[in-house]
């Protein structure tokens, strides 16, 4: 059988594979991202991953197992740390992290959803983030975004080929609006 576990890339080749994803983001007002996910089935259940986050003021690296449920449904959980500065420090510091994920992808759909706490950080001890899309024609799928810490709105997903693809999500409700 053949395991599709790597977010927002499909493969055919053996399940034993390393499976890797790198994403740059950019929001209005905001700073360049990018983060790394690196996956490793051992058994036909069991994997490693390892993810790392790095914008200006946040650097962050988790690591831990992840459980095939199905072919099209793996759940993670993690630990690492994050590098920041919170808004009630004066300076960068070192918060422990504990992460877990969820992700979903069939023939027409793809959801994923992210929560993370922040051990010593006590003014936003949290964060989320998550998707859900439906394909559409062949390279395109539309649904919805979220993050906790920028709001919400409308994702356009445009796939190029099986290694390269694009989202874009014009947040229209920002975090803590009414």
């Amino acid at each position: 059988t053949s395991n599709k576990i790597a977010p927002t890339v499909e493969t055919e080749e053996p399940p034993l594979l390393l499976t890797s994803e790198v994403e740059i983001r950019h929001h209005r007002g905001g700073q360049p991202t990018t983060k790394g996910y690196f996956e490793k089935p051992l058994t036909d259940n069991w994997g490693m991953y390892l993810s790392a986050f790095t914008t200006r003021g946040w650097d962050e690296v988790t690591v831990g197992p992840v459980y095939y449920v199905t072919p099209e449904m793996s759940v993670g959980i993690g630990v690492g740390s994050s590098r920041y500065m919170a808004s009630d420090e004066e300076e960068k510091s070192s918060h422990p992290t504990t992460s877990a994920f969820w992700y979903l992808k069939s023939e027409n759909w793809e959801a994923e959803l992210l929560v993370e706490r922040y051990k010593r950080d006590s003014v936003a001890p949290t964060y989320h983030e998550a998707y859900v899309q439906r394909k559409v024609a062949d390279n395109l799928s539309v649904g919805i975004f979220v993050q906790s810490d920028l709001g919400w709105g409308p994702r356009i997903s445009y796939t190029a080929n099986k290694n390269l693809s694009f989202w874009a999500s014009p947040i229209i409700r920002r975090s803590g609006e009414s």
